[in-house]
């Protein structure tokens, strides 16, 4: 992708278009997320029986819808909660609690899918 503009110009959807340069598609990716979901960084935390972090913000008094990010670093195929992969553009669906998301990698980014 060419410039920041253009990578920047759709972080509240999931864009698919980062660099051919593997470490700073990783950023890209993790920025985006980070962007869209006030949990990562303001937070609080938990770990889950698999070992995923989830991630919980509210701030009602500035007007923030509540907002619950689930994080897990390591190989995966089933996590416990969410419905898209921020990392890799995959989806899966929720069922008896948890969501299966084929093609995952070493890192998923759970959050509400936006398509």
């Amino acid at each position: 992708i060419g410039n920041q503009a253009e990578w920047a110009a759709n972080a509240d959807t999931l864009s698919t278009a980062f660099s051919s340069n593997e470490t700073l598609a990783h950023w890209q990716k993790v920025g985006q997320f980070r962007s869209r979901n006030p949990a990562v960084g303001a937070g609080s935390q938990t770990k889950t029986a698999d070992g995923s972090l989830c991630r919980k913000y509210t701030n009602e008094k500035e007007g923030v819808e509540n907002n619950t990010v689930v994080i897990h670093l390591g190989a995966a195929s089933t996590v416990n909660t969410g419905v898209e992969d921020a990392y890799s553009g995959n989806s899966g669906t929720v069922s008896g609690g948890s969501v299966s998301i084929p093609g995952t990698g070493d890192v998923i980014l759970i959050e509400a899918d936006r398509r």
